[in-house]
């Protein structure tokens, strides 16, 4: 009998460290399968355009334009600083910061752009895409050395930070590890790897019925210590698909597991890793508890179309619809089309069954 050979060359790996190590928690799994620096998915792939799935950034300059209003008014909640460094976690192509520095307004001379950013080749794309912007922005690979005034930023960054899954059985809560087992991987049930993980989950195992999932990011609390080790005075931004506690665990009996690939979205992790992004909705509940242990006084939680809606979208939706009929009345077709695709563009960041139904997040530190 011939053995199966890996589906990728991460596999492999996986395989070979499985077989000295024993089975590892998913969160292990997960963090070799989107940041390998030679085979993971986030090593090659960026999210937005040409990749099966989207952003508020990679659709348009809209969401950049307003969330440099946004920026706006912490610059001036601040005094206005010069410099006001945004720096920004998972900047994907730069859309957003192209669109937020192009709009400016009066913070221009003193915006600063900083991109975390760990595999170089990504980094050298960021800076082809943002052309003459480029010379306002630096990279680094993490946030060490960093204290900065101004606002660090993360869209839709957390849900991709690696977390750990559990499983409710008939013996209590397991967790879910990665085993390989008849030529592939799979999963397979044991003890907690750490009872911790489960602290704020205890008070509501009661209403989690047998066969439920649920995942836990320890991720979240780590990254909270080093934001705010780097805001000397500022602000605190996140976005991104996610819930309160305990909703986020008692919503949905599978858990908010998905994974997005060359055909989609789909459910099943241990596929072709190194090929698929993997995400899960984040805790912000978790954000909130860990962000305040670091310093930071809670601001707001909201969806993502009110955000929005308070920046002025709807204005600036309706100014490209009357640009569009005035070119439509001219003949100006082409220019008519393209205002009417912007427009559209406007609408599907406020449309709460997508990008829409974000959660939004927002606090503040040191501010006088």
């Amino acid at each position: 009998m011939v053995a199966r050979r890996p589906a990728t060359p991460l596999e492999s790996e996986l395989e070979d460290l499985i077989a000295q190590a024993g089975p590892i928690t998913f969160d292990r799994y997960m963090d070799l399968a989107l940041y390998h620096p030679r085979l993971g998915y986030y090593a090659h792939r960026v999210p937005g355009r040409g990749v099966s799935y989207e952003t508020s950034a990679s659709i348009g300059p809209g969401f950049g334009q307003l969330v440099a209003r946004e920026l706006q008014l912490m610059w001036q909640a601040l005094g206005r600083p010069d410099p006001f460094v945004v720096t920004e976690f998972g900047a994907g192509y730069a859309g957003l910061a192209a669109a937020a520095i192009s709009s400016a307004g009066p913070m221009v001379d003193a915006l600063r752009w900083r991109i975390i950013e760990q595999f170089d080749g990504i980094a050298e794309l960021q800076r082809r895409c943002l052309g003459p912007a480029a010379r306002c922005v630096e990279w680094r690979p993490s946030l060490d050395g960093v204290s900065t005034v101004g606002c660090l930023l993360a869209n839709e960054v957390l849900d991709n930070f690696p977390f750990h899954r559990f499983h409710v059985s008939g013996d209590g809560i397991q967790e879910i590890y990665v085993a390989y087992e008849g030529g592939g991987l799979v999963e397979l049930l044991g003890p907690p790897s750490s009872e911790h993980l489960l602290t704020a989950v205890r008070p509501f195992e009661a209403q989690l019925k047998e066969g439920h999932r649920f995942e836990v990011c320890p991720g979240i609390s780590s990254w909270c210590q080093q934001v705010g080790g780097a805001i000397e005075r500022g602000y605190l931004l996140v976005i991104d698909y996610g819930d309160e506690e305990p909703d986020i665990w008692l919503r949905g009996p599978q858990g908010t597991l998905s994974t997005y690939g060359a055909r989609g979205r789909g459910f099943q992790p241990l596929e072709h890793p190194g090929r698929k992004d993997i995400t899960a909705d984040v805790d912000f509940t978790a954000v909130d508890r860990e962000a305040r242990a670091a310093g930071f006084d809670f601001e707001l939680l909201t969806l993502q179309s009110y955000w929005l809606a308070s920046l002025g979208i709807a204005d600036e939706a309706r100014e490209l619809e009357a640009e569009a009929q005035f070119a439509e009345a001219f003949g100006w077709r082409a220019d008519a089309e393209l205002l009417t695709r912007e427009r559209d563009q406007m609408l599907r960041l406020v449309d709460e069954k997508g990008l829409g139904g974000c959660l939004v997040y927002r606090a503040s530190k040191n501010i006088i």
